[in-house]
Parts: C-alpha cells; sequence; structure tokens
C-alpha cells in the first residue's frame, strides 16, 4: 500500500533538512512531492489540503482553550479534540 502513496512535504524549513530528506527518500522513494523531492512542488503551494489552512488552526483553538499544565495534559487535550474535531467534520 506504502508504494501507492504519496507524501506532500508543506516546505517548512525544519521539514527540508537532510534526515528528513533521507527517510523520506527511504520511505517514499520517488513519491515524495517537496523541494528536494522527486516531484518538486512549491512552497506554500494552493494546492495544499483543507487541513493546512483550517484543521491545524482549529486544533490549536481546542487545545488551548484551557493552557495545559503539564504535557501529559497537552498530550491528552490533543488527542481529546482530535476525536471532537473528526466528529464535527464528518
Amino acid at each position: 500500500m506504502r508504494s501507492q502513496m504519496c507524501f506532500q512535504h508543506d516546505g517548512a524549513p525544519p521539514h527540508y533538512t537532510q534526515h528528513v530528506r533521507h527517510y523520506l527518500d527511504e520511505s517514499f522513494p520517488n513519491h515524495w512531492l517537496g523541494s528536494g523531492g522527486a516531484v518538486a512542488w512549491p512552497l506554500r503551494s494552493p494546492d495544499l489540503t483543507p487541513l493546512d489552512y483550517y484543521l491545524w488552526g482549529h486544533m490549536k483553538t481546542l487545545v488551548y482553550e484551557t493552557i495545559p499544565k503539564t504535557a501529559l495534559q497537552l498530550a491528552e487535550d490533543t488527542l481529546n479534540n482530535c476525536y471532537k474535531a473528526g466528529t464535527v467534520l464528518y
């Protein structure tokens, strides 16, 4: 199944390190889109998914409605809000 999948790189500088590109070359050979990949893809392309424009901002709003006091609380809040957002989106 992974051989049929493509990974779309968002172009964020931390995602462009040699380590990340090496991982993508091994995990998605000739099937990742982005700067330095087999398929060139412009940074901040308008072809990004709705996740990039809506969901992540919405999730951040939900997660930080109450400031988490611990890393565990942050993780739990994130997972709980992912579930809530998924039920709202579908």
